[in-house]
């Protein structure tokens, strides 16, 4: 059983680390510099927009992990696997994505507070709404405390692969930096209840503010400006489209799910692509916002025109000169 890690899956995890880096960067750039119209919600954007950076930073560029599924097992080939061991590196994997979660529904709270003080309706006392924000906050981090000690130590690896995995023994003790994890523990169980108590409530009160946003929208209208009015509907409808986006978050999770059910060689493709599906939705997401975001999207398209109108000015030119010759 061959658990090495494939030569391509390094090199796309260089590629897209260094293009979502690029990206992410530029548009945070955008975030801090061309947000006049977004006003103040432009910092819950830029927030959710580092840790994006941040996140993929570290798992494309410093960790770029690899499942070996059949052993609830992380392998670590990145630059930090050097440094640091993989249970650490994981947990701080799952809390960067976990705070992303977070972020998103606070951008989504944030606006649907906005215009709930509009109408006077569905206000949230702000004792009430921190309180919340620091329990979903809190569920990350106490799932990777879970996650963490469902590790098995690095001094009990040895005689744990003796009684699980005596079959292939030398393959998992050849590997440089990884670490197994116990299946059937409390700490297993609650790292599962925690991640699927957050992310469940994370989505459904994004829906629900969706929701709630689009009622009140229609009756607050009269006592809005009409560059008001557009200004909050294009801020839903791009919030919508980066939480689109941010769905790739559930690939992994759902394929790894499956992967059991496959003979190893076939499992492993399925878990490697899915990876690298996973590693382009930082990717996705700058797109989107540049997209989905009048003030980015006018400017870019700014800087294209003005580009072309230099290059046809120039061809205009050399092409007078010839004349003239």
């Amino acid at each position: 059983m061959d658990l090495g890690t494939p030569t391509w899956y390094i090199t796309y995890f260089y590629v897209i680390g260094v293009f979502s880096f690029a990206l992410n960067l530029a548009v945070i750039l955008l975030v801090i510099y061309k947000s006049e119209s977004i006003d103040n919600f432009k910092y819950y954007i830029l927030a959710f927009q580092v840790f994006c950076m941040l996140a993929d930073f570290h798992i494309s560029l410093l960790v770029q992990p690899m499942y070996l599924f059949q052993f609830m097992t992380y392998s670590c080939v990145g630059p930090a696997a050097t440094y640091m061991w993989a249970n650490y590196l994981l947990i701080t994997t799952h809390l960067l994505l976990g705070i992303q979660y977070v972020l998103l529904f606070l951008c989504f709270a944030r606006r649907h507070q906005a215009i709930a003080k509009i109408k006077q309706h569905h206000v949230i006392p702000e004792i009430l709404f921190n309180s919340f924000i620091a329990f979903e906050l809190a569920c990350p981090v106490a799932a990777c405390i879970c996650y963490f000690y469902t590790g098995v130590e690095q001094e009990k690896v040895e005689g744990f692969i003796d009684q699980m995995y005596p079959d292939h023994k030398t393959e998992l003790l050849s590997l440089q930096n990884y670490v197994i994890y116990r299946e059937n523990t409390v700490y297993m169980i609650f790292f599962v209840i925690f991640k699927m108590l957050a992310g469940s409530l994370v989505f459904l009160l994004i829906a629900l503010a969706t929701l709630d946003m689009q009622k009140m929208l229609s009756p607050v209208r009269r006592k809005l400006s009409i560059q008001n009015y557009n200004h909050h509907k294009k801020v839903i409808n791009s919030l919508l489209a980066q939480f689109a986006a941010v769905l790739v978050l559930l690939l992994p999770g759902l394929a790894f799910y499956t992967t059991r059910l496959y003979p190893y060689e076939t499992g492993k493709w399925i878990v490697n692509i899915t990876w690298c599906i996973f590693q382009s939705r930082s990717s996705i997401n700058s797109l989107v916002l540049l997209a989905s975001t009048p003030p980015y999207r006018n400017f870019l398209m700014r800087r294209l025109a003005g580009k072309r109108e230099k290059v046809s000015t120039v061809v205009v030119s050399v092409h007078t000169r010839t004349g003239m010759n």
